[in-house]
């Protein structure tokens, strides 16, 4: 079993950021994130997130900041406008779409 014993592999922030950043020194990171839902095709996906964080806690210079997820639907223009069919007496339009979107508004840290 990688990683201490358990089947798990965490990234390791730091180390990441390190050889991106090799003129920097890296004093503190700051991990920004929202808390997820579980989905009908993934319900196992909050108990993943919580698991991350835990890992991510035990790091001494990160700290985990929370923000939340804001979903809108988006409208947009049709692919292909709307028609009229004279034999059926009916306006036939192109199947309409929305976007479901998610952006992350996180709070301010405080320090």
């Amino acid at each position: 079993m990688p990683c201490g014993g358990t089947p798990y592999r965490w990234l390791d922030v730091g180390k990441l950021a390190r050889p991106l950043l090799p003129r920097h020194d890296i004093g503190r990171i700051r991990y920004f994130t929202a808390l997820v839902a579980n989905r009908p095709g993934d319900p196992t996906q909050t108990q993943r997130q919580q698991a991350y964080l835990r890992a991510l806690q035990t790091v001494p210079s990160l700290s985990i900041h929370y923000g939340h997820l804001l979903a809108k639907r988006k409208r947009r223009p049709l692919a292909a406008p709307a028609t009229w069919t004279a034999s059926s007496h009916a306006l036939e339009v192109a199947p309409h779409a929305t976007l479901q979107t998610s952006s992350s508004r996180n709070h301010s840290p405080k320090e």
